[in-house]
């Protein structure tokens, strides 16, 4: 049907007629940008007047709860009041009976916490952020053993919180038991632990980590494996540390070569890339100094380790290290190849061995380089302690005094010869020291 605006009369009607039939949705519009304004603003009393306007908005009355149950000037029965209203008006969704558990839990009705949080996963069982807060409910409850129960679900549901997890259970509950019974069997989960295993220092699980991850049957990031062998190496456990590094490389998991495993210092020829962690050649980078690798060196086909000193270098350097491991009590002896390009320093540049055990102190070195020398031959012997189990070789040049001008110029180093030689004299039962 067309209705015909002939007249003026009729004209004036349709207007009335389409004002009138618009004022609910105005109303309506301007009820809803009052609600949002008062929510925005987030405060009990805005929160309050939003409520007002709609009444029977559950998230509104969730909020306004939350906000007096964990604001300095709070009132924990109005918060409790509010946070029952919420989930009444809307029970289907879990985080408000969650609030509510932790309102009953705060008020000391730890019965009726108990009972919401349970009924919050009935409401949503596969919903990871639910299981998380009932684990840590009865984590506080002291149900240790039904928390981690939880945590064992949860986390084969949701293998992200295992970062989160692993700290709050380890104090409940051993590494071990944790990587037995709790963790999946998941590679990603397992660099979590390792992290949070590191950062709490539990070290006496560090064995049992490793083990568990070889039975995995899954490939360890480089970074995890960097992780796990330089924390070993900083608690002295070098045996786990080289067993750990073997089978990285065995497995293929980090770029070393297995057949150069069996070498008793890898990488002494500079061959391979430096990986900068466990057995290999580490740089630390210095303000004073540029470090490379070269070809070239006494003999052809050689590569040589090179650092140049900033013209106005002062600090004392031993920035290229490489972690060794050796028997106790046992005689050592190295030989290498080093040369230097107007090197200014009155001490020089050498090679030095530290022993990585307490009361070893004597540092066995090289003979020092200083100003220009072409390549020449350096050696040094050392006996080993009877507790010493891993030595360190830097290249170490020592800081110019005061009166002394900056300690620039070029050092290199070619490739290196590392012999065991056999027992020492403390292993005879002579217990020298050097």
């Amino acid at each position: 049907m067309v209705l015909a605006l002939d007249t003026l009369l009729r004209k004036l009607t349709a207007i009335l007629l389409a004002l009138a039939a618009s004022i609910p949705l105005s109303l309506s519009l301007w009820s809803q940008y009052r609600t949002d304004f008062y929510s925005r603003q987030g405060t009990p009393e805005s929160l309050q007047q939003a409520i007002a306007l709609q009444p029977g908005n559950a998230e509104l009355r969730n909020r306004l709860g939350r906000v007096l149950l964990y604001s300095p000037a709070g009132d924990a029965a109005r918060a409790k009041t509010e946070l029952e209203r919420a989930v009444a008006l809307d029970p289907r969704t879990a985080a408000y009976t969650v609030d509510l558990a932790l309102a009953l839990e705060l008020a000391g009705d730890y019965g009726g916490a108990a009972r919401a949080i349970e009924r919050a996963r009935r409401a949503e069982p596969r919903t990871p952020a639910i299981l998380w807060h009932e684990t840590n409910f009865w984590l506080r409850r002291e149900q240790n053993d039904r928390a981690l129960g939880l945590a064992r679900e949860l986390l084969r549901m949701a293998p992200e919180y295992t970062g989160r997890a692993v700290p709050l259970l380890l104090r409940v509950t051993t590494g071990a038991a944790l990587l037995d019974d709790v963790v999946p069997k998941d590679v990603n989960a397992y660099g979590n632990v390792l992290e949070a295993f590191r950062r709490e220092d539990r070290f006496d699980s560090a064995a049992h980590f490793w083990k568990r991850t070889l039975e995995l049957g899954q490939p360890l990031s480089e970074g995890y494996v960097r992780m796990f062998v330089d924390w070993v190496l900083a608690h002295s456990q070098t045996e786990l540390a080289v067993r750990a590094w073997s089978d990285a490389a065995n497995n293929g998991w980090i770029d070393v070569e297995p057949a150069a495993l069996n070498q008793p210092f890898y990488n002494a020829d500079f061959r391979y890339p430096l990986l900068n962690f466990g057995f290999d050649w580490r740089v630390q980078p210095h303000p004073d100094a540029s470090v490379w690798v070269e070809s070239g060196g006494p003999r052809g086909g050689q590569q040589s380790l090179c650092v140049q000193f900033a013209q106005d270098a002062r600090g004392d350097y031993a920035g290229v290290f490489h972690f060794a491991p050796v028997q106790p009590a046992y005689h050592y002896e190295l030989h290498a190849t080093m040369r230097a390009e107007k090197l200014i320093s009155s001490a020089g540049a050498w090679l030095q061995v530290q022993e990585m055990a307490p009361g070893r102190s004597v540092t066995p070195a090289t003979e020092p380089l200083m100003g220009t020398n072409p390549w020449k031959e350096v050696s040094l012997q050392f006996e080993t302690g009877p507790e010493t189990k891993l030595v360190r070789l830097a290249l170490v040049r020592p800081a110019p005094t005061l009166k002394e001008p900056p300690a620039s110029g070029l050092v290199c180093v070619a490739p290196l010869e590392w012999k065991p030689l056999g027992p020492g004299r403390q292993a005879n039962g002579a217990g020298a020291q050097r």
